[in-house]
């Protein structure tokens, strides 16, 4: 969703996308996310730009340039929206940005199972979607192997999602390293 002077046809496309979700204990995580856009249409300028949607309100958040604000609105269908807003003039039509923002999300894993279960549109052309266990857990299980794991201080899992518009069931189960 993008706002700019009212006229049909706006919209902003996200080209690349990378989101690593720091799992922590408790249940809580950080969301981190790098993306890359083009904007298209026949608006002045974009203000506003509806970025992700979560299934529970989003709190602690940080951003970066051209990002001037942050809004947690309803979600069409449930759930929440995250907009971020842009100075007047900052984002023209066709033009390539891009975009970092995290925010702390609780709940968003079952601490008590050690469980994350998710369903994830990916609305990007290519997405890197990467979880950082918390430290002394390792990858006990999961519905679909990640296509790699990285040693980053802590297990890093990292999928592909390379289907434009798919959605991907993330299901996994932790355990405490031996």
């Amino acid at each position: 969703m993008a706002w700019g002077t009212g006229e049909v046809g706006e919209r902003v496309d996200k080209l690349d996308q990378r989101v690593t979700v720091v799992l922590r204990e408790g249940g809580s995580a950080r969301w981190c996310y790098d993306i890359t856009c083009v904007a298209h249409g026949r608006f002045g300028w974009l203000k506003g730009y509806s970025a992700t949607r979560m299934r529970y309100a989003p709190y602690n958040f940080w951003y970066t340039s051209p990002i001037t604000s942050v809004r947690v609105e309803p979600g069409r269908g449930g759930g929440y929206a995250v907009v971020l807003y842009f100075q007047p003039k900052a984002i023209k039509p066709r033009q390539q940005f891009h975009l970092s923002f995290s925010f702390d999300l609780n709940p968003t894993w079952d601490w008590y199972q050690l469980r994350f279960t998710e369903k994830i549109l990916n609305d990007a052309r290519y997405t890197e979607m990467s979880f950082l266990l918390p430290k002394g857990y390792t990858l006990a299980w999961s519905n679909r192997p990640p296509d790699k794991i990285v040693d980053a201080g802590a297990p890093l899992l990292v999928w592909a999602l390379t289907i434009p518009n798919a959605v991907y069931q993330f299901d996994f189960v932790l355990r405490p390293a031996a």
